[in-house]
């Protein structure tokens, strides 16, 4: 990972204390491959006011980066929305935030709106972070927006016309198309091909004959259809290896696992002269749910407060220390968890404590209560916590809880209230999902998206908003 990738890491995996200072490097540094500077996301410097048509410009930047060859990194580049793009001059982004209703979540739901509408890809391949940072004494906020780069192309998708393929070269964002762009694709997405299997090598000399063919009037759509069955090799061969690396991975446990009287020389010798014990072996270990999967049927919503005490800090201050950003509880119903000072779960009032300390953003879906009931009583416990969005849906059915931290994000879905009930009486049955893989990340991103859904969804009464 080159310096300035590392800059964009730090500053979105730092703690506020040190994320201004990473910041100001990245400004220091200037624009670059890696960086790029925005006066305001839709906020027009000449005339003042709005103008929607400069969303493009951010859009464009990401898409850019995204499309940068070389090894894939999460951290590929970083477009510094409220920093002038000419001066190089923190100026801050009271004016986009005040067209989002002077609220941080909803400028950044709807750039995420738009890079959902306007990347060929939805955003779903295509990881991205933000992270609003205080960038000095005056107060003056930065959105950074970071976006990684894979192996497969971006397009963006314009309100009208055809989409664009673009590409980031030194401090600045070019389109290409023609040949420029097929021999561009085929070079970037397969420098060796004859390595990769006749099948593959065969869809590539395709897509460079069509090229030759008609290259001077190749759009960018043709290019992305000529391209798609090497593409889809590509990714074929990625799973093998995976599968690969996987067996690869059991094999060093087992090794490291075994005692040290054991030779080992002695021990593969017998297992050559007996496969079905590798095999019966590999199925043991191996147990074919992916890593990014658990299955919980024991104190179901525990396991998830579990795994937020075991993330986030013991020891407040340190550099090294997590944050909750965001959590979303959507439970029908809700109530004080009644634990004791020995249980390994995160208590509710611990929770609550953190979500404060941490400034998180908490989004609660519920029922209506009863008055006087355990349940109210949890709501108002949200509402007094000042950080809380809290909605109810008259025929809510669904148990999903999101945290999500500086590291990642985790779920948990299943058939858990968030009450003491599920947590001490009731056989429950729920999934742990890490934001970690293809797949891992994409369904944690889908629950994300349902979550949002059910926050907004009409029919919902609001009881009450977060107060940062």
């Amino acid at each position: 990972m080159v310096y300035e990738e590392e800059l964009i890491k730090d500053l979105f995996t730092s703690d506020d204390a040190t994320a201004a200072g990473f910041l100001r490097s990245l400004v220091e540094k200037g624009e670059c491959a890696h960086i790029e500077y925005k006066h305001g996301y839709t906020h027009d410097d000449g005339t003042g006011k709005e103008n929607s048509y400069l969303k493009w410009n951010v859009l464009k930047a990401l898409v850019g980066f995204s499309n940068k060859p070389g090894p894939v990194s999460p951290y590929a580049g970083v477009v510094l929305i409220g920093v002038h793009d000419k001066k190089g001059k923190i100026v801050g982004i009271d004016e986009d935030l005040r067209y989002a209703g002077k609220s941080e979540d909803k400028l950044e739901l709807k750039i995420r709106n738009h890079i959902r509408d306007s990347f060929s890809d939805g955003g779903d391949n295509t990881p991205h972070e933000f992270r609003f940072v205080t960038a000095n004494s005056e107060g003056q906020q930065v959105l950074a927006v970071s976006v990684g780069n894979s192996a497969e192309p971006l397009y963006l998708k314009p309100d009208k016309g055809p989409t664009k393929f673009l590409i980031r070269k030194g401090n600045q964002t070019n389109e290409l198309d023609g040949r420029e762009l097929g021999k561009y694709l085929a070079h970037n997405l397969n420098p060796r091909p004859q390595q990769q299997g006749p099948e593959l090598d065969q869809d590539f000399k395709k897509l460079n004959d069509a090229i030759d063919a008609d290259s001077d009037r190749m759009t960018s759509q043709d290019v992305e259809a000529a391209l798609s069955p090497a593409v889809r090799g590509v990714s074929g061969l990625a799973q093998t290896m995976e599968a690969v690396a996987k067996d690869i991975t059991v094999a060093t446990e087992m090794l490291r696992t075994m005692p040290p009287e054991i030779n080992i020389e002695a021990a593969v010798s017998v297992l050559k002269e007996h496969p079905q014990v590798v095999e019966r072996e590999f199925s043991r270990s191996a147990s074919g749910v992916p890593g990014w999967l658990r299955v919980v049927t024991t104190r179901v919503l525990g396991q998830f407060l579990i795994r937020l005490r075991k993330q986030l800090p013991r020891v407040k201050g340190t550099a090294a220390r997590n944050k909750l950003q965001k959590l979303w509880v959507v439970s029908p119903w809700l109530s004080d968890l009644e634990n004791t000072t020995k249980s390994p779960e995160l208590s509710f009032d611990q929770l609550l404590k953190q979500v404060q300390d941490d400034r998180t953003t908490v989004y609660v879906v519920t029922r209506p209560p009863k008055s006087d009931s355990p349940h109210e009583q949890a709501v108002r416990r949200w509402e007094e916590s000042k950080r809380a969005n809290v909605v109810f849906l008259k025929d809510l059915h669904t148990k999903l809880y999101i945290a999500q931290l500086r590291g990642g994000a985790f779920a948990l879905m299943g058939s858990a209230n968030f009450t003491t009930p599920s947590l001490t009486r009731y056989q429950e049955l729920g999934m742990l999902i890490d934001e970690r893989g293809r797949d891992g990340t994409r369904i944690v991103k889908e629950l994300k998206a349902e979550a949002a859904r059910l926050y907004r969804k009409d029919g919902r009464q609001r009881f009450c908003q977060a107060r940062l």
